[in-house]
């Protein structure tokens, strides 16, 4: 007898690149048959007008600060993930980690966490972690030698490889990011890499993360390409990724559905001259906590809160959206949420992007088809991450699976409300087991952490 079996399951084939519709078979968290077949199962599903999906991986998020707000459950972030239909998740992006990554793999191996989490070791927490605490601060030998033995220690934790914030510290130098690169197997690990800037300087910026891919022979990742080069410099920025990987050079990057990026307002992102570079007014930037919530910026407000809120999560409506849709199509590119809150606070895209591709682009304005948006959700990310047994509806697979309608998936979270959930994901299973239906979580716990 099987565990579950959903009769009727329209799924994607991305080898006909079409959606087929077969039975489906579980037992013991794997996919164990697809077809007709008499035998029973403890639970029955009819998939009759929904897609049965692979689980949707999210290749660029940032993982949760483990206990830090008592009113939220532990895997708070898990759990938003979960609701938009993700089963797998790498954190650990744009050279931050919130917690030593050691502590994160075992709070997530012994208790288990709503979703499968995979973690990057992220380069600038541990910069600051020796000594250097400003942004600017250069790289010595002898700070470097002992970064590089902490990283080959965590590197034995399972991490994924190693993430660069370099706009967050521009102290960063690409010598110092090329030594470090080089700890890693090319085979098992990558780099990702937050760009250095971003607009007109843009592309500078794909050239130095494509040379050290060059460099180092690792795969780089680029991060969020849309708020790197949404700005009119998306076309240069794709021909540069098409060429490097033309060349041999092995370089992917990832997208959120959104014009508008998110970060700490205290970062070097709003240093001197970003208004002008970006050529917007203060009141494309949104404060998204308290004394300013949702309130857009003047110069004043602005000014107040990078010197006496630096921590607050700032929203900047800056993106052109052609750019972010000529991204999402180019075929190096997957969907990454980008997903980053202080507690509930932040932008929609954590609780929103996966859904709002399926029903805004696809559905609605039709960029690309439901199978080709579903591929850059499941078995782009799977093979980018080394997930043999992830990504596809296939026997042998694990049974990772999102059902959702079609006709009425689309994203609830807005500026205003960040974490609402989605409309239209009906069932998830993680490993197997049923850990959400109807919107509603049924179990927390059917997760792990996922070693490179």
């Amino acid at each position: 007898m099987y565990d579950i079996k959903i009769i009727n399951a329209r799924y994607p084939d991305y080898d006909t690149n079409e959606l087929k519709v077969d039975d489906i078979c579980i037992k013991d968290g794997k996919i164990e048959y697809i077809g007709k077949t008499s035998e029973g199962a403890k639970v029955e599903i009819d998939g009759k007008g929904l897609v049965t999906s692979p689980g949707f991986i999210d290749i660029h998020m940032h993982e949760e600060e483990l206990d830090r707000y008592p009113d939220l459950s532990r895997f708070y972030v898990a759990e938003r993930m979960l609701k938009m239909g993700v089963t797998t998740a790498l954190g650990g992006n744009c050279g931050i980690n919130y917690q030593p990554p050691e502590e994160f793999i075992e709070a997530v191996g012994k208790h288990g966490s709503p979703i499968n989490y995979m973690l990057k070791i992220g380069y600038n927490t541990f910069r600051k972690n020796a000594g250097l605490d400003s942004p600017f601060d250069p790289m010595s030998p002898e700070v470097l030698e002992q970064i590089k033995r902490e990283i080959v220690r965590t590197l034995e934790t399972g991490v994924k490889g190693i993430s660069f914030g370099i706009e967050y510290s521009p102290g960063i130098s690409y010598e110092e990011m090329l030594e470090v690169s080089k700890l890693l197997d090319p085979e098992r690990h990558m780099v990702s890499a937050h760009y250095r800037k971003d607009g007109a300087d843009s592309m500078t910026s794909v050239e130095e993360m494509i040379g050290l891919s060059r460099e180092s022979n690792v795969p780089m990742q680029i991060s969020h390409i849309g708020s790197c080069s949404g700005y009119g410099f998306m076309e240069k920025s794709l021909e540069m990724i098409d060429k490097a990987n033309g060349d041999g050079i092995d370089v992917m990057a990832d997208c959120y559905p959104y014009n508008a990026f998110c970060t700490y307002i205290g970062s070097t992102v709003f240093e001197d001259g970003c208004i002008e570079k970006w050529d917007v007014g203060y009141d494309s930037i949104m404060m998204t906590e308290e004394p300013y919530r949702n309130m857009h910026c003047t110069k004043e407000i602005f000014n107040d809160a990078r010197t006496n809120y630096p921590d607050m999560l700032a929203v900047a409506f800056v993106m052109k959206e052609k750019e972010i849709i000529d991204a999402m199509k180019h075929p190096c590119v997957m969907i990454g949420s980008d997903e980053i809150y202080n507690g509930s606070k932040g932008h929609p895209r954590g609780a929103g992007s996966f859904p709002r591709v399926l029903g805004k682009y696809v559905r609605e304005e039709k960029i690309m088809s439901l199978v080709e948006a579903l591929n850059k959700m499941t078995k782009m990310p799977a093979d980018r991450l080394g997930l043999t047994r992830k990504g596809q509806i296939r026997e042998g697979f694990h049974a990772d699976i999102t059902m959702f309608s079609e006709g009425s998936i689309i994203d609830r979270a807005d500026f205003n409300n960040p974490i609402e959930p989605p409309e239209g994901i009906e069932y998830v299973f993680v490993n197997g087991r049923m850990v959400l239906r109807d919107g509603e979580i049924l179990d927390g716990t059917a997760g792990g952490f996922i070693s490179a």
